[in-house]
């Protein structure tokens, strides 16, 4: 899902080397004929996806018939601050996730594994502290924000709650649907994504976030002669190759005790 996203397009590329054909979902024709002309294989194909928050969004026979899994990767990752509702950020993270396992579960159990990206934003606490994290941890904190200040919150308290939340609904879903599902779940919880762009670059004025913060934070300061090293070594936080990412999602599908694991 998500297929034109820059870490998904690295997964396909991945998928593709091994052997795998992959159907994509793109929100536009445009967009889905862009990454036919980037891997330029019969083994990929894509359907057009406009919107996953309605409860139908995957529910086209065109979208999950004769798949066997599914990589889950759109996600809000940016919203127009201008807009202050905070759904903008939760609705396609939670229903957008849920309304794709549910279909999952209808589409005739030939599906056999979900893996979905989520983030290291969805363990750590805001504050940082030297602790280690585990798959037990949940960044609670981030939700606890979000309720008290709403709409009033920062960005990054709104992405991590959207990314806790989400999450935290997926793990309760196949847990109260075991079951019946055809299906086990896994999730893939990279921190900050960097690494090459497989598609063009439409614009320069406003490349994916991580490569916007790459350039602020790194490259832009590096050459400025006013800033020093303390300033450099402020931005904190870890690192994950878009190319390592990619290779978590092979492991993910093709290593069956993965299943129902966080895979931080």
């Amino acid at each position: 899902t998500g297929a034109n996203g820059f870490t998904a397009t690295h997964i396909t590329a991945a998928l593709l080397a091994q052997g795998f054909s992959v159907r994509g979902t793109v929100r536009s024709e445009a967009k889905g004929k862009s990454l036919c002309e980037l891997y330029n294989s019969a083994a990929f194909s894509y359907v057009v996806v406009p919107d996953i928050v309605p409860s139908d969004a995957w529910d086209a026979p065109s979208v999950l018939d004769g798949v066997s899994g599914i990589a889950h990767i759109a996600a809000p990752i940016e919203v127009e601050e201008t807009d202050p509702d905070v759904q903008l950020w939760l609705r396609p993270a939670v229903e957008g996730t849920l309304n794709l396992l549910r279909s999952a579960c209808k589409a005739g159990c030939v599906v056999k594994r979900v893996v979905v990206i989520g983030s290291t934003a969805a363990i750590t606490a805001a504050d940082l502290k030297p602790v280690q994290y585990t798959a037990n941890d949940w960044n609670d904190a981030a939700i606890r924000t979000l309720e008290k200040k709403g709409v009033s919150a920062d960005p990054w308290t709104k992405y991590c709650a959207s990314k806790t939340l989400s999450e935290k609904a997926a793990w309760k879903y196949v847990k109260e649907h075991r079951s019946e599902l055809p299906f086990d779940l896994t999730y893939v919880l990279p921190s900050w994504i960097y690494g090459p762009m497989l598609l063009k670059l439409l614009s320069t004025a406003r490349p994916v976030v991580t490569l916007r913060c790459w350039w602020g934070d790194r490259v832009r300061k590096r050459d400025d002669p006013k800033v020093d090293d303390a300033t450099l070594a402020s931005f904190s936080g870890s690192y994950s190759d878009v190319r390592d990412v990619a290779r978590a999602f092979l492991d993910a599908f093709t290593r069956p005790e993965l299943g129902g694991k966080r895979l931080i």
